[in-house]
């Protein structure tokens, strides 16, 4: 049905979702550990891509 089928959407954005945080997060602190100029970069792109297929 509809329903299921929004449901089934809803559940695959939430774990991309926490997927997401968890990269990000992940490259946040890499970034802020090593002073890696590219890590801000890189979470910004992941952003903006995380944006795009959403």
């Amino acid at each position: 049905s509809a329903i299921e089928e929004a449901n089934k959407d809803y559940h695959t954005h939430v774990e991309f979702d926490k997927e997401m945080e968890k990269c990000l997060g992940f490259w946040t602190q890499s970034a802020a550990n090593t002073s890696v100029p590219r890590g801000r970069d890189i979470a910004e792109s992941l952003k903006k891509f995380r944006q795009r297929i959403l």
